[in-house]
């Protein structure tokens, strides 16, 4: 999740909503990659596991 809001509060919502990733800074064109490849190796890792089941 990206967001201006660097609230605790705001936080720990998005926590127990599901988010596994809090983006509080804005985005960068350097950042955005890296974000991606992480979020994409998560959700295989993720599919794999429920293969698994």
């Amino acid at each position: 999740m990206f967001s201006g809001d660097r609230g605790g509060d705001t936080i720990r919502l998005a926590v127990r909503a599901g988010v596994t990733a809090y983006i509080a800074d804005g985005l960068s064109e350097a950042r955005i990659q890296p974000m991606l490849s992480v979020a994409v190796e998560r959700f295989e890792a993720e599919q794999e596991l429920q293969r698994r089941r």
